[in-house]
């Protein structure tokens, strides 16, 4: 447990100091895991801890373009206690994703990686892309997020502040929330690995594999910036947690409830940076204007936390 909160902490320094974070606390955790599984995890709590810990290095894995490794694959051998949620399950699809991609950063046309070559690249991507469609549908019912348009819901000060189309979508917390665009980035990663492959190949049979990839990646890049006002309601500048005069998109007929307000002024900014970092790669293909406005609402985040730019 030490050893994941100095790796909260180290992110949140590279996070406010716009400076890489070399994770050497991820090292320490995966050394400690390894001394430690010589004696059981007996209890749901150390077990817990266990995929807390395997949660950062695939996330951490995921964003560097890097193995997981293998020994961090096999924890969840050791997690018997634990309930099989939509997050344990995102965690072990997104072990061969980051897998994968690894491999495909190494790849060009006249190589194969791994016994796998563009083409085994490019089904192995279409293959995990599917498994995370279909985890999408595995969630519970009351995750599926509410989308919401019109001054009944959104508020005039929360379109002023940023509001890409004219709908937003409101989630049961902005956990789950968090959950769903870790989903969309890595099928967006996903997506621009087939892209890369397609691209490779070279061939004109795959003109609609193409435009449906670049479609997938628009839908989610949208779906993503319809998530922006339900983390960050109308704030403007820093303040405190419990300033329940910030508006928020809701469903008509329901108020905003108070944990709302609180868990987003707290980890609302957080947790968006890094997927809106995802966004703002020149890899992604985004319609014109798209890039601009998600940068002003990065902007708009570093200006919450008060981070000074470089």
């Amino acid at each position: 447990m030490a050893s994941l909160i100095l790796d909260m902490y180290e992110q949140l320094r590279s996070f406010f100091m716009l400076k890489p974070n070399d994770s050497p606390h991820v090292s320490g955790t995966t050394a400690l895991v390894e001394y430690r599984r010589r004696l059981p995890f007996a209890s749901e709590t150390s077990q817990r801890v266990l995929l807390g810990a395997r949660n950062q290095i695939v996330g951490r894995a995921l964003s560097n373009t890097e193995p997981v490794p293998s020994n961090v694959s096999t924890w969840a051998d050791m997690t018997q206690d634990v309930p099989k949620t939509p997050a344990y399950r995102l965690d072990d699809l997104n072990v061969e994703v980051a897998n994968l991609l690894a491999l495909a950063s190494r790849l060009n046309p006249d190589t194969t990686v791994q016994g796998l070559s563009v083409l085994g690249i490019l089904e192995k991507a279409i293959e995990l892309d599917q498994r995370l469609l279909a985890w999408a549908s595995t969630v519970p019912d009351d995750w599926t997020p509410t989308r919401v348009s019109g001054p009944e819901c959104i508020p005039q000060s929360v379109r002023d502040a940023g509001l890409y189309q004219d709908h937003c979508d409101i989630y049961k917390s902005i956990f789950i929330a968090y959950l769903f665009n870790a989903h969309r980035c890595s099928r967006i990663k996903l997506q621009l690995t087939i892209l890369a492959c397609l691209k490779h190949l070279n061939s004109g049979n795959f003109d609609i594999a193409w435009v449906t990839g670049l479609e997938i990646i628009q839908e989610l890049a949208d779906t993503m910036c319809a998530s922006i006002p339900y983390y960050l309601g109308d704030r403007m500048t820093i303040g405190r947690l419990d300033d329940k005069t910030v508006q928020y998109p809701h469903i008509a007929g329901l108020s905003v409830p108070d944990d709302h307000h609180v868990a987003a002024a707290a980890y609302g900014g957080w947790f968006l940076a890094g997927h809106l970092s995802e966004l703002l790669s020149p890899r992604v293909p985004l319609r014109i204007g798209q890039r601009q406005w998600i940068g002003g609402q990065m902007q708009r985040v570093m200006k919450l936390y008060a981070i000074q730019s470089t």
